[in-house]
């Protein structure tokens, strides 16, 4: 006894399978894969957030150190930014003052 299977295929799938066919056996290229130039990613513009800093908190800072006994680094501090006094540094030093405050171990 015989069993016959008959499929039908459509046209498009036939030369697909051909292709295949042809491309397992070496006869056709197949189509090397396009690399597509890469595109640079442009960083972002992030806004930075910049702290001003009030006398208070400077004061505030400047006492923690006097009480960590640091009074006579304080005042060379102070000597370094050219004044004698808290209360006589510039406003527009008061953030690298506080910086400086922290680099000695205030927390500000």
């Amino acid at each position: 006894m015989d069993i016959q299977v008959t499929v039908t295929i459509s046209n498009k799938l036939e030369e697909i399978l051909n292709n295949l066919i042809a491309a397992m056996e070496g006869k056709i290229a197949t189509q090397q894969p396009v690399q597509q130039p890469v595109q640079p990613i442009q960083p972002e513009n992030i806004p930075i957030q910049t702290i001003s800093y009030t006398m208070e908190q400077l004061a505030v800072a400047a006492t923690q150190l006097m009480d960590a006994g640091k009074r006579n680094e304080l005042i060379g501090l102070l000597g370094q930014f050219g004044v004698q006094a808290l209360t006589a540094l510039p406003k527009k030093q008061y953030g690298a003052f506080a910086t400086k405050l922290r680099e000695m171990g205030a927390k500000i």
